[in-house]
Formats: C-alpha cells, structure tokens, sequence
C-alpha cells in the first residue's frame, strides 16, 4: 500500500507514468520511513527520559547497522519496520521499568516512572509498537513481544521483596494490565484492517485474533505474578482460575499449531522447515553468517550487537538486587534475543534492536554516579562514541565504492542473471 501510494503521489506532482513513479519514489520511501519513526521514538525517549534519552535513541535509528541497513534506499521491504517494532516494543517495556515505579528524588537520573500513570502510558506505548509489528509480520514480531514480557518476569523475580515491602520501590500489576489489553486490542483491529470480511480463517503464520488473547492471557500472568510473589505468602496460591484463563489464553495458538501442524501454520510443512535450514542464510546459526563477514565488519557486529548485552548482563550480576529495574529487564531481554540469533541469524536483527535500550540504560547508570554538572557533557559524549564510529566507517565506505564505481559480486552476477532470463524472453534489458 505504501509503494503504491508514493508512486500515485510522486505522478500525480510530476506528471510522469505511474511505473516510472514507483521506480522513482521507492528511493526515499524508506529513508522517509526511518526519519519519521526516529523522530516519534528519540521525541517520546527525551519525554520520557530526559535529553540524553532521546539522543541516545535518534543516534542509534540512524547509526545502528542493523536498524540503518533495513531502511536503504529503494530497498522496500520490511526488515527496517520490524527491527524498529521490536525496539519500541523493549524500549517502552524499559521506559515503564518492568511494572515497578519509584518517586524520583531531584536531579535523580533513572530510566523508571515516577509514577503509576507514567509506567502505563510506556506500557501503551511498547504494545502498539509491538501490534503494528505483528501487523506486518508476526513471525518475527511474536518472540520480540513474548521476550519482552518474560524480561518483566524476570525483573520482578530478582527485584528485592523489601524494596516493595519498605515501599522503596512499588509494583504496579495494572500497568502489564494495560500492557496486554493494549496489545491486544491494537493487533486484532490490525488484523480486521488486513482481512476483514474476506479473508478470516485459522492461518497463524500471520497476525491472528489467537496471538491477541495470547498476549492478553500472557500480561495478565505477569501482572497476577507480581501481585502474589509480592504479597502475603498464605495467599499467593488463593483462586487459581485466576490463573487458569490466562494459562489456557497463552497455550491455545502453539496448542491449535501441534495439533493441526502445516493446514494452520505452512512453517510446520517438513519440506518447507528443509529449505528453511539448509538453504537460506537468514535461517542458518548465527556463526555460519558471521564466518563469511570481513574482519572488520565481524568485529563491528560483536561491538555494536554483543558488548553492551555482555556489560548490562555483568552490571546485573555485580549489583544484584541493587540493580535498576530498566537495565534489568533491557538486559534480560538481550540476552534471551541473542539466543535466539545464535539458533537463527535473522534473530539478530530484533537483538540489534535490543542493544538500544541495553545501552541507554547503562548510560543513565554512569550519570547517575556522575556529578550534576558533568553529565550535560557526559551523556551525548557517551552516545557519539558508541553508536558514531559504525556510521562514519558505513558512510566513508560508501563514498569510497562510489568514487571508485565499485560493484558488488553479486550485483552483477543478478544483472547477468537478468539479462540472460529477459533475452530468452525476448525483453531488453
């Protein structure tokens, strides 16, 4: 729809066919994309978090390789909005610190609300984040949102009991409430816009009304976790059909996929799973992709995808339960998302997207051990040297291909390709 419509517009002022408009207008369809997604998320960060926030955010939509990369121009495809719903997503999940609330202390630097209406309104703005991705694709939105969810149970596991007991720190049950009804409200109208009225059936390789109650089932779960892990022991297993509609609301999309397999989900079909493994690079270990990389651009991937998981994931250990419920779940979510590229490498790209929020939050732990006057300096200082050098080696690059009309292997092998299939078919090139 959108190619469509940026070719109809492109005609429509310049007067040109409507073929050669579309050929013309993908070439910043997707730059456009990405400046307005920046803009709404290093805006609502700098709300949120303060200045540093939302440079920190601007500077990574447009310097991060594997955010950047799915947002060429003329490459109209969709890698660039899924990594982006996959950061909302982690970033509101932080920004709403996991369900705990805190009142800030002046000059106080901490990515957690002050607030019970400020952690719903990150929660509101996380799931429709992760809806509109869902609404594009899925597959590849569904563990990003499911990740994000088991990195707030993970917080409220390891958050101190006392903190809420003295009142230090407070959980809010109802912000993963809005978290899930959000969500779940969000994708399924999503999903009546997609296929309503023609086009309903039981299809789960793509958004579907089964994924929404999931999601709904899911929060309810995290919400009624951290109201009986925080309260009274003797009643923490008291009416467990509480629990048990939300059990049932999680299980019933895998249950309907393992027992109806490839008529409900065509990624079940064996010959299908075999091309999958064996034939396409995004499906194959993350190892085998990174083997065939240059140096330089292996060792940027592990600097820019892997050191602040590993920084966060080291924090969390040496602080404990000191630690900041935001940097907490960020790094709990990382973790969890570069497993899953070790399994597959197109996972990689959503764990690119959680470095982000990774980064951000360990940035607000180093101000808040700063002085007062130091971090007006401190925080752009700390985020042009992280997310800065990737993009001046990207853009020196490019010059340099351009001055030199350097093209790649495979650009010409495809051109050789094209040009072969269009003389048999009697079409000039």
């Amino acid at each position: 729809w959108a190619i469509a419509a940026s070719g109809k517009l492109h005609a429509l002022i310049t007067g040109k066919g409507f073929r050669e408009s579309v050929e013309i207008s993908v070439r910043w369809l997707n730059p456009l994309a990405q400046w307005l997604i920046t803009v709404v998320f290093s805006w609502w960060a700098a709300r949120r978090g303060g200045l540093t926030a939302g440079l920190v955010v601007g500077l990574a939509m447009f310097c991060k390789d594997r955010i950047y990369e799915g947002f060429f121009p003329s490459y109209a495809d969709h890698h660039g909005l899924l990594t982006t719903a996959v950061l909302g997503c982690v970033l509101g999940m932080v920004f709403m610190g996991a369900g705990w609330w805190r009142r800030s202390e002046e000059g106080e630097i901490a990515l957690m609300p002050t607030s019970p209406e400020e952690a719903r309104g990150a929660a509101r703005f996380s799931a429709l984040a992760g809806a509109a991705g869902m609404w594009v694709s899925a597959a590849s939105v569904i563990p990003g949102i499911a990740v994000a969810g088991a990195a707030g149970l993970a917080t409220l596991l390891l958050t101190s009991r006392k903190d809420a007991q003295g009142r230090t720190q407070n959980f809010d049950a109802e912000a993963w409430r809005v978290w899930g009804r959000t969500g779940a409200v969000a994708s399924f109208v999503f999903y009546l816009v997609e296929y309503f009225p023609n086009h309903l059936g039981l299809r789960l390789e793509a958004n579907h009304p089964l994924y929404s109650l999931a999601w709904l089932g899911g929060a309810e779960l995290i919400a009624q976790a951290g109201e009986r892990w925080l309260g009274p022991r003797e009643a923490r297993w008291k009416k467990p059909g509480k629990l048990g509609w939300a059990l049932g609301a999680v299980v019933l999309a895998p249950a309907c996929i393992a027992l109806l397999g490839p008529r409900v989900f065509l990624v079940a079909d064996p010959f299908l799973a075999q091309l999958h493994s064996e034939y396409i690079q995004e499906f194959q270990p993350v190892w085998k992709t990174v083997g065939g990389m240059e140096a330089h651009v292996r060792n940027m991937l592990l600097l820019n995808d892997v050191l602040p998981t590993v920084i966060g994931l080291a924090l969390v250990v040496i602080l404990r339960r000191r630690t900041p419920p935001g940097l907490t779940a960020a790094s709990a979510a990382a973790v969890a998302l570069l497993g899953l590229g070790a399994l597959q490498s197109r996972w990689m790209l959503n764990a690119s997207a959680a470095q982000v929020p990774v980064t951000l939050a360990i940035i607000c732990w180093i101000l808040a051990l700063a002085p007062a006057r130091a971090r007006l300096i401190l925080g752009p200082a700390l985020a042009a040297v992280i997310f800065l050098p990737s993009a001046v080696m990207r853009l020196n690059g490019s010059l340099d291909d351009s001055a030199h009309r350097r093209v790649g292997g495979k650009d010409i092998a495809d051109r050789k390709s094209t040009r072969l299939n269009s003389s048999h078919a009697n079409i000039s090139y």
